[in-house]
């Protein structure tokens, strides 16, 4: 599991925006979007994840974390541990 906490304390902010998943050759990017207060500036983190490995989940720190994940889970297949939402289906079948 990749541990994705410790570093995210370690930037100065306090809301979680967005979580964008990009499919890398052996892989995956995630790109952790973060802001504070009324700064415009965007903090951003970025972590690879190895093919099969899983995440931990960022729940604990920014309860938003649980749409954003699962979101990722569904587009792009990586699994984050400790969403109780992760592996669950977010978007209706198409027809």
């Amino acid at each position: 599991m990749i541990k994705v906490n410790p570093q995210a304390r370690k930037i100065d902010a306090d809301r979680l925006i967005s979580i964008a998943g990009v499919r890398e050759e052996k892989g995956h990017s995630l790109y952790y979007h973060f802001s504070k207060g009324s700064d415009p500036k965007i903090r951003e983190l970025r972590i690879t994840v190895p093919e099969g490995e899983t995440v931990e989940s960022m729940i604990p720190v920014y309860a938003n974390a649980q749409l954003l994940e699962s979101e990722v889970t569904e587009m792009q297949g990586v699994k984050f541990e400790g969403n109780p939402s992760s592996g669950k289906r977010l978007f209706l079948e198409e027809k």
